[in-house]
Formats: C-alpha cells, sequence, structure tokens
C-alpha cells in the first residue's frame, strides 16, 4: 500500500519521484492522500537534506534545493547550474553577468 512505497521515495533521484507522484495522482483519492501525508526525504547525492511533505516537494525545488538545476538569470545566458554553484557561475563563469 501507500507507506511501502512512502518508503520506496525516499533517496530517489527526482526524475524517479516525480515520475511516482505522477502515477499517484492518477490512482484512487484515497492511495494519493496517503502518499502526500506521509513525510518522505529528499536527500540527494548532491547533500540536500531536505525533509518535508510530497506536497510541498514542488515549492522546495522551485525556490531552495541546493541539488536543483536552475537556469542563470542573466539576459543571454541559457546555463543552467545547480542552484548552489549559482553565485560561482555568474562571479567566474557567466560572460552575461554585469560588472560594477
Amino acid at each position: 500500500g501507500a507507506p511501502s512505497r512512502t518508503a520506496a521515495l525516499v533517496g530517489l533521484p527526482i526524475k524517479e519521484l516525480r515520475t511516482q507522484l505522477r502515477r499517484a495522482c492518477l490512482e484512487t483519492q484515497g492511495a494519493k492522500d496517503a502518499l502526500v501525508a506521509r513525510l518522505v526525504a529528499w536527500q540527494d547525492a548532491q547533500e540536500c537534506n531536505w525533509r518535508g511533505t510530497v506536497g510541498l516537494l514542488t515549492a522546495h525545488l522551485a525556490s531552495s534545493c541546493p541539488a536543483e538545476a536552475i537556469k542563470c538569470p542573466n539576459a543571454g545566458c541559457a546555463r543552467r547550474v545547480l542552484r548552489r554553484d549559482m553565485s560561482e557561475h555568474r562571479r567566474a563563469e557567466c560572460e552575461f553577468e554585469a560588472v560594477a
């Protein structure tokens, strides 16, 4: 049932976790609710130790996960780097970074 599935989600790569969540959304509402209610740990090889509900995972990835690849905010730069490496990219690598 849902508890064993939730336990199996801990430590999965984020793409697989998203796949599992999409599958859960196609199941009965009860199974989905049980899955969402469980705590999961998103522990990537990149040392993200976030803990929270599945329902909060999307917000974490969108705003604060250091292991999530994000697009450089500089106009003209198409690079995607890990959030935790973005400052270094902008400081040392990005040719589109404005110089003060």
